[in-house]
């Protein structure tokens, strides 16, 4: 594929009109974080579905790079770091709610040590570990537990929901303007199932309602859907997932770095000027012809649909 069209280009801010610009890739990653930001802004983007997925295959490979044998504890150790330091970078480069697959089937139904593991070492610490607590607290993040926590239930945990419940009312502020959603799924027919059922029951007659319900707010469409791996059936946020961009990244998810974020970016908002008249008028400014190999080495092209012309 021909390069992006190059044209001069000087510094955009808020105040600037973007009418007059053009902006390749190239120019787009020497920007400033606060002048993405600002674009970011600009293009209304901010909420991103973190689907964090390949973390045992992370984990072995930097095990074995500080010299660690691979363990529970250790596992989990480098997750937690890992982890928090994924979601402030996705915070600081200007997403205001980020939605964390939390448990779906696939993870359940592995089986009795894999589930006493997984919540003592993975789930639990995100309500009692001082590390993420003075994360939520330093950076004014208010956490929510979502989806079909009955789940837990089902499979002899019951205690977890209530202690879920009270890390959402200690971090919920006014104050607060992140958000950081962890969901229990199931699979995308069950979760139809479960959510018809929840709004026939509670008497909720329209999606707004249900969506409320559902999330604890009126969450709009996500933008971004961040997947590691082949496009392959996955569970994702009902109800608020329609037209957002899909990525699938080539490394697994937590491996995430600024060159990465940099990406997503630069190709969200060609996606938001794709789908939306609103911005159709910057379709000559963020100029179309994408090279995959050349612009997003990290990524896989799955449902990218603007590999030509916009």
């Amino acid at each position: 594929m021909e390069k992006l069209i190059i044209s001069s280009f000087c510094n955009i801010n808020d105040t600037m009109d973007l009418s007059h610009k053009s902006l390749n890739f190239n120019h787009f990653t020497s920007l400033s974080k606060n002048e993405k930001k600002n674009l970011i802004d600009k293009f209304n983007i901010g909420s991103i579905y973190f689907a964090v997925d390949g973390t045992r295959r992370f984990a072995m490979s930097e095990l074995k790079k500080l010299g660690k044998e691979f363990s529970y504890d250790n596992y989990y150790q480098l997750m937690k770091s890992t982890f928090i330091r994924s979601i402030k970078l996705l915070f600081d480069r200007g997403f205001k709610t980020i939605l964390v697959l939390l448990h779906d089937n696939t993870s359940i139904n592995r089986g009795d040590e894999y589930i006493k593991n997984s919540f003592k070492l993975g789930i639990e610490p995100l309500w009692m570990d001082k590390e993420y607590l003075n994360f939520y607290r330093q950076n004014k993040v208010n956490v929510s537990f979502v989806g079909f926590n009955e789940i837990y239930k089902e499979i002899g945990y019951l205690e977890v929901i209530d202690k879920m419940d009270n890390l959402s009312q200690l971090t919920r502020s006014a104050d607060n303007h992140k958000n950081l959603l962890f969901l229990t799924l199931t699979s995308p027919s069950e979760d139809i199932m479960r959510l018809t059922k929840k709004a026939a029951y509670k008497k909720l007659t329209d999606k707004p309602m249900i969506i409320k319900d559902f999330y604890g707010f009126n969450i709009p469409n996500i933008d971004l859907s961040l997947y590691y791996g082949r496009p392959r059936g996955k569970v994702s946020p009902p109800l608020i997932t329609d037209d957002e961009l899909r990525i699938y990244t080539k490394f697994p998810s937590l491996y995430l770095n600024d060159d990465l974020v940099d990406q997503i970016l630069y190709f969200t908002i060609l996606h938001k000027i794709s789908i939306n008249d609103k911005y159709k008028k910057y379709s000559d400014i963020f100029v179309s012809k994408i090279s995959d190999k050349e612009y997003a080495p990290s990524l896989i092209w799955g449902d990218l649909s603007y590999s030509s012309d916009i």
